[in-house]
């Protein structure tokens, strides 16, 4: 009997000029809205009338009663086409307050046609013309209730959705392999921490319950524990176990062993290494050295690869513009040995490189960089 195009703000109008007194309809739409789309407190309207705000809450009452009333007489003598009717109908059809899941179909309504008002002044309205009064009180807190959970689920969703677009961008920028589906010959069950952290140790080392896991998971930074919450988060993660490996490599003549950070399985089949690094750790010489290790053991188990602080990846970093002066500064010093801190300082204090400058810069020439002590020089085989 009604479409999708009938308007109910038309037929509400309708319905006002027909039941209502001038005054009436005044006081209904500055109450609610419905045409200016700015809503106003009982003390506001009732400032402007000269009257306290329990009186402006009467003749809203009464006035919402006199439409219903005489739509429902109206109704009765089978007079369907009069506007009072033709509103209750509408809203009748649409809500169906009889039947199951009628509260759920008053709050779609208002999704769907008042979506520009409060919900504090939507519901209550199409509720009372919509429901017999001595159910409206129950319907209220029933239909507010409901609302804030959709609302919530919704700001969930929003997040969720938010954070598997930031994963999928990441996701861009690993380095994939041959045969790198091996995730689906990996499951939570034979798969372990191949160390604990030491949660007493440098840094913000601790541990979470994951709810994806169902187990403690260890992390061993702010950055780490951040990560594995986007990982929490995310569908197309399936499951991931963090320190999942042992890699042996030389760095400076010392054999070494190495923890990479965690092994992302995902939805798809596909598994990755993920290494979580701040920005400055994309550039010393010892995490380099490790994943070249890293990179190897990938190629050789078909794992992707992907070198993270959980915003930008190490690809985006070495893309970074470098402000040319300072790169040529570094390089034409470089030429005549390593640089100390003392010696480097002069030429940051001068151009004041970002913390990505620096990083860009030692990654875009292959620079040798140790922190402590901090020295950084052109590597001997170059």
């Amino acid at each position: 009997m009604y479409s999708e195009n009938d308007s109910f703000v038309e037929l509400f109008s309708a319905a006002q000029s027909n039941a209502l007194s001038p005054r009436e309809s005044t006081i209904i739409e500055l109450r609610y809205g419905l045409t200016s789309g700015e809503p106003n407190t009982l003390e506001a309207i009732g400032l402007r009338f000269g009257v306290t705000r329990e009186r402006i809450r009467q003749i809203l009452s009464k006035s919402l009663r006199k439409i219903v009333a005489k739509g429902q007489r109206e109704i009765k003598k089978d007079k369907i086409t009069e506007p009072c009717a033709e509103l209750l109908l509408y809203l009748r059809s649409a809500v169906i307050p009889e039947n199951d899941g009628a509260i759920d179909r008053l709050i779609d309504f208002t999704e769907n046609n008042l979506l520009y008002l409060p919900e504090k002044y939507s519901l209550p309205l199409i509720a009372y013309l919509t429901f017999p009064r001595k159910e409206l009180d129950q319907v209220l807190v029933n239909a507010r209730q409901i609302y804030h959970q959709r609302k919530l689920k919704k700001q969930k969703d929003s997040k969720r959705n938010s954070l598997s677009e930031k994963f999928r961008e990441l996701l861009i920028y690993a380095k994939w392999f041959e045969s790198s589906r091996t995730g689906y010959f990996f499951t939570p069950e034979n798969l372990d921490r191949k160390r604990s952290v030491s949660k007493s140790g440098k840094g913000n080392a601790g541990e979470f319950h994951s709810n994806k896991m169902n187990r403690l998971v260890e992390y061993e930074s702010e950055l780490e524990h951040n990560f594995f919450q986007l990982l929490e988060q995310v569908d197309e993660v399936d499951f991931y176990q963090e320190q999942p490996f042992i890699i042996p490599y030389n760095y400076e003549g010392r054999q070494c062993l190495y923890y990479p950070d965690v092994l992302v399985v995902l939805r798809n089949g596909k598994a990755l290494v993920v290494e979580i690094k701040p920005i400055f750790g994309m550039a010393l010489s010892a995490n380099l050295v490790k994943w070249s290790a890293l990179k190897k053991f990938c190629i050789d188990k078909g794992l992707g690869l992907l070198v993270t602080d959980g915003t930008y990846t190490i690809q985006e970093i070495q893309k970074h513009e470098i402000n040319p002066c300072y790169s040529k500064a570094v390089l034409d010093s470089l030429k005549t040995g390593k640089l100390s801190w003392s010696q480097y300082k002069k030429i940051k204090d001068e151009y004041t490189p970002s913390r990505r400058d620096f990083v860009a810069l030692v990654l875009k020439n292959k620079l040798f960089w140790r922190l402590s002590p901090f020295m950084l020089s052109i590597p001997p085989d170059t």
